[in-house]
């Protein structure tokens, strides 16, 4: 039983010493757990050590780079100019960002029409003024249309923003900072690096700048402004304290009158009262409308009576002043209601006598040039029928026998057509030669020798008297086209002098000077700035109604009947001395004179003698080969038939519809091409630019000009520079052939 006892005494003595030992392992398991989560705490602690002196030394650097932003204000503070400002606010981006290049744009005013841009790297502003041209001023603004802080930019290829032109700037990164003022973005800043990315670090320095940065510079900028208008404005103040208001109306320039509501004049001012009487007394209480020209009375009087009641109206007609002539004036006339129920009108006037004869010159020009532009063209359409139909009809007569009934009905043709052709060319040439070179002569013997030889063709009782200035002396004339004008003139003065006691006729010549662009001393011609030979043909005939001074020199305006050229003369007489690089004006009061007056330039020369143009001659060599010609024309049945003619003279032809085309043919065959037979007048390319283009390839190429309608100085030009020869349309077949043959030395 003891046994029992001790044996059941040791099996729970082992029993506790498991349970003891179970506990401990789940003490060490605890243990374990509490050592494992120990030693994530340890990690936990290190982490956030280490996070704090992170936080701890970005505080620190913030907090230094603050310190250096306030330091850098103050500096920013203490500069005197804005140059300095500039060169402070870049070197400090420097030192933090280390970029390569940078700028700003601004605009203080958004209607501004150009921004500025601002940069410390002067030699680099008009790279960047061109990157920011092309980028446009909205296109940059885009930028900061969602986000309006700073942005970096390091993959310049996936930015969203398209429209700007990053590959100017040839650049790798870029921040970009805007600049407002009052919440408006005014202006963006670009920092630069070519080679290296910025860092966040970078991007978090200039966000702490921006608003310093947008503050200084638009203080800078705008106060820089708003110094030079107060400047000006003060400046302008001074100046304007000078201007004495009440007597510049009084006294100056400007005529005043008060009228009443019949137009009487009630008042005027000083300068009206000394410059205005109406019969030698004063204008005071006379009818406005006195001292109007007549041609104007009742226009004027009507304007103002329509139109009484509007505010501003504007009327010009000339107004006659004390010394017996007429001033174009400008009226400005404005209504004044008063207490009672009548109404005044205010009326100003001020002198535009120049300005009026320069605009009426100018639309008489415009009308006339338009009229010959127009004229030509259509002329020149049937000159080129008439450069078919000729050469046709002769070919058909070489085919024809003479004695077939058919025959006398192509010579009818070809006559009709002939003399169309003739009134064509006067037409087209006022009737003198083509290429009529300038003579440097005597013009004062040229008149005289002019008025000995017409006195001897005129009626017995028309005087001719000669007034020339001694001064001049050599100068340039043109023989030909000023003597076809003195013709004109002295046609039209035998015509109105018909029937008139002691007809006379004058000529006059002197030199004139314009100093300055204006009317020309004592007459109402507007001539430009320069020296001018003045020519005038007088006479004391019938004269012209001053309603048709400006429309004589219209086509067809005379009244006389004739077979050919029917009112041309006048017109004529404008072209050819248009065509001298001069103007043409009349004057005249019916049945008392009439004067005409031409003015072109003047230059005097040394030396006699005469523009010459010589035409290349070559030494003759016949063609052992088959000549090649290449005809450049615009109408196809004038290169149908020059092809044919020439193809019939036993020659190869090729041919071009614009001088573009006859270009680019001749550069594929040159080396065959013999001649060139050329149009002046063509699309595309004309003749001249042609030439000129052929020359360049090959200097020495023949060239030969067939034209219609085309200017004489073109035409010299091309003449002068080598060009072979020059036929006027419509020509005869032989014409043609003729000198084709003389040019390329074939036998006929």
């Amino acid at each position: 039983m003891k046994s029992q006892n001790q044996i059941m005494n040791s099996f729970e003595s082992i029993l506790s010493a498991l349970k003891k030992m179970e506990n401990a392992a789940t003490v060490l398991a605890d243990l374990g757990k509490i050592s494992s989560e120990l030693q994530n705490l340890d990690q936990y602690v290190r982490e956030g050590l280490k996070n704090i002196n992170y936080q701890f030394d970005s505080f620190i650097q913030n907090t230094n780079l603050l310190s250096e932003v306030i330091d850098f204000q103050k500096k920013l503070s203490q500069s005197k100019s804005t140059d300095r400002t500039v060169d402070n606010i870049f070197h400090f981006l420097q030192e933090k960002t280390a970029f390569d290049s940078g700028f700003m744009i601004y605009k203080l005013k958004e209607e501004d029409q150009t921004y500025e841009i601002i940069t410390q790297q002067r030699e680099q502003a008009e790279l960047f003024r061109k990157f920011a041209d092309a980028s446009q001023w909205e296109g940059l603004k885009q930028i900061f249309a969602e986000n309006e802080s700073s942005q970096l930019i390091t993959d310049l290829s996936s930015f969203g923003h398209p429209e700007i032109k990053w590959s100017i700037l040839q650049t790798k990164s870029v921040i970009i900072f805007p600049l407002k003022a009052r919440g408006h973005l005014f202006g963006m800043g670009f920092l630069i690096r070519q080679k290296q990315l910025f860092e966040i670090t970078d991007l978090t320095t200039i966000n702490l700048l921006i608003t310093l940065i947008s503050l200084v510079i638009y203080q800078n900028f705008y106060f820089a402004w708003l110094k030079s208008k107060l400047i000006q404005q003060t400046r302008l103040s001074k100046v304007l304290e000078e201007v004495k208001y009440p007597e510049f109306f009084e006294n100056g320039p400007l005529f005043l009158f008060t009228l009443d509501s019949r137009f009487v004049m009630m008042h005027a001012n000083a300068a009206a009262l000394k410059n205005i009487e109406i019969d030698g007394e004063s204008i005071i209480g006379e009818d406005f409308f006195e001292m109007i020209s007549p041609a104007h009375r009742t226009a004027f009087r009507k304007f103002i009576t329509e139109n009484k009641d509007q505010p501003f109206q504007v009327f010009r007609c000339p107004l006659k002043i004390s010394n017996g002539h007429f001033a174009v004036m400008e009226f400005i006339v404005s209504p004044l209601k008063n207490e009672g129920s009548s109404s005044l009108f205010l009326v100003m006037a001020g002198e535009v006598t120049g300005n009026h004869f320069r605009e009426v010159m100018e639309h008489r020009n415009e009308v006339l040039d338009e009229i010959d532009q127009f004229s030509r063209i259509l002329v020149n359409q049937f000159n080129n029928l008439l450069t078919v139909l000729l050469p046709n009809i002769n070919m058909l007569k070489r085919i024809i026998p003479a004695k077939h009934p058919q025959y006398v009905h192509l010579e009818t043709m070809q006559n009709a057509a002939q003399r169309s052709a003739n009134l064509i060319q006067k037409f087209l040439n006022y009737d003198v030669e083509d290429l009529e070179n300038y003579e440097i002569g005597n013009l004062n013997k040229f008149i005289t020798s002019y008025a000995a030889a017409i006195k001897k063709e005129l009626p017995d009782q028309v005087q001719i008297q000669v007034e020339l200035d001694p001064v001049i002396k050599n100068t340039r004339i043109y023989p030909l086209r000023l003597r076809r004008l003195l013709d004109i003139l002295i046609s039209n003065s035998i015509i109105a002098l018909q029937g008139r006691d002691n007809a006379l006729i004058k000529f006059c010549s002197r030199i004139t000077e314009q100093k300055s662009d204006g009317l020309v001393a004592g007459k109402p011609f507007y001539l430009k700035k320069g020296k001018y030979i003045e020519i005038c043909v007088w006479d004391n005939g019938i004269g012209i109604p001053e309603k048709s001074l400006t429309q004589v020199l219209k086509p067809f305006y005379s009244t006389r009947i004739k077979n050919e050229g029917v009112g041309l003369e006048l017109f004529i007489a404008y072209n050819l001395i248009k065509d001298m690089k001069g103007y043409i004006f009349l004057d005249s009061k019916v049945d008392q004179y009439t004067a005409v007056y031409l003015y072109w330039p003047f230059r005097e020369e040394r030396e006699m003698g005469t523009r010459t143009v010589e035409l290349v001659k070559e030494e003759k060599k016949s063609h052992a080969k088959q000549a090649t010609v290449l005809v450049v024309d615009d109408e196809y049945n004038i290169r149908s038939m020059m092809k044919e003619i020439m193809e019939m003279s036993g020659l190869k032809v090729f041919t071009a519809g614009d001088g573009r085309a006859g270009v680019d043919i001749y550069q594929r065959h040159k080396k065959d091409i013999d001649l060139i037979i050329m149009d002046m007048v063509m699309p595309i390319m004309d003749g001249r630019a042609a030439f000129n283009e052929i020359r360049k390839i090959n200097p020495k190429q023949k060239i030969f000009i067939i034209s219609g309608y085309s200017q004489r100085e073109d035409l010299l030009d091309i003449l002068e520079n080598g060009a072979v020869g020059f036929l006027r349309k419509p020509f005869q077949v032989k014409e043609i052939i003729e000198k084709v043959q003389e040019i390329l030395h074939i036998k006929n």
